[in-house]
């Protein structure tokens, strides 16, 4: 699972596998990881559900 990081101050986004690094800044705002909230992506496969007729 991937988790996106939204910086609560401008809205900037990180993609990352891990947690942000305990200096990590907004390229943007300047602010600190306190600043970025975590959202879970979940990567599944194709969620269609197939109905067989009977």
């Amino acid at each position: 699972m991937c988790a996106d990081f939204k910086c609560d101050i401008c809205g900037y986004e990180v993609e990352s596998e891990t947690n942000l690094p305990d200096d990590f800044v907004c390229p943007i705002c300047g602010f600190d990881r306190s600043h970025f909230k975590r959202d879970i992506i979940a990567q599944s496969t194709d969620s269609r559900v197939e109905l067989n007729n009977y």
